[in-house]
């Protein structure tokens, strides 16, 4: 799979880096929720399969369907701070606690995957169609989806994400007054591609990203 190529453009991606958060405050919002939200962006051609709030707590995964003609791929998006709760875990969650939420995150994901390419699989004999192909998120989200199975060869998408690794398959979208990824204290500056202005929020790249694709957006092609 190849971000850059045809497969996903990068509002799709965008679309489920924002669609997690539609999950809300962790009791008052559900998957279906999260569908009717993805129903009226993208008439149905994005779908929540699975959303994942224990394992991962007080953050939030799903994993979700996108349709690509006669194919799907699947994409796991990881929420970014969203309630005071969040914040805190930010100031006082150890690296020792980090590394095991990430074990569980990766535990999560392998179970969604096996369970869709077995379905898959068997219904049409193509492993790709239940295969998950990236990962992405914002902020601590970007986090997540930056560092969750390292040993898997998945594109990571991060938009102003927390410590973003580097490497072959990271693309690390950010704005250029971002208080988080422009401090070196907090991040690595020079890790992220600029792609607009604007601060923390994901919603300052809705603009930029609505019809461009990877090229136009990271290289500045017409």
């Amino acid at each position: 799979m190849d971000p850059i190529g045809s497969e996903l453009t990068p509002y799709e991606v965008w679309t489920v880096a924002d669609a997690v958060y539609e999950e809300g405050s962790l009791v008052e919002r559900t998957k279906d929720a999260v569908n009717k939200y993805l129903e009226e962006q993208t008439e149905g051609k994005i779908v929540l399969k699975e959303l994942e709030k224990v394992s991962s707590y007080p953050w939030v995964l799903g994993l979700f369907c996108i349709q690509k003609g006669h194919r799907k791929v699947h994409v796991v998006s990881f929420q970014g701070s969203n309630n005071d709760i969040q914040w805190i875990k930010n100031v006082s969650t150890s690296p020792l606690v980090t590394k095991m939420l990430l074990s569980s995150m990766t535990k999560t994901v392998k179970a969604w995957e096996d369970k869709y390419i077995k379905k898959y699989d068997k219904k049409y004999g193509e492993p790709k169609w239940g295969e998950v192909v990236a990962f992405t998120g914002h902020s601590r989200g970007g986090q997540f989806a930056s560092r969750c199975w390292k040993s898997k060869k998945l594109w990571r998408i991060t938009w102003n994400g927390y410590r973003a690794k580097k490497g072959h398959y990271h693309i690390n979208l950010a704005t250029s007054k971002d208080p988080l990824t422009t401090n070196p204290v907090l991040s690595h500056p020079e890790r992220y591609v600029r792609i607009c202005d604007g601060g923390h929020s994901l919603h300052d790249f809705k603009r930029v990203v609505k019809d461009k694709t990877w090229a136009q957006l990271l290289f500045g092609q017409k």
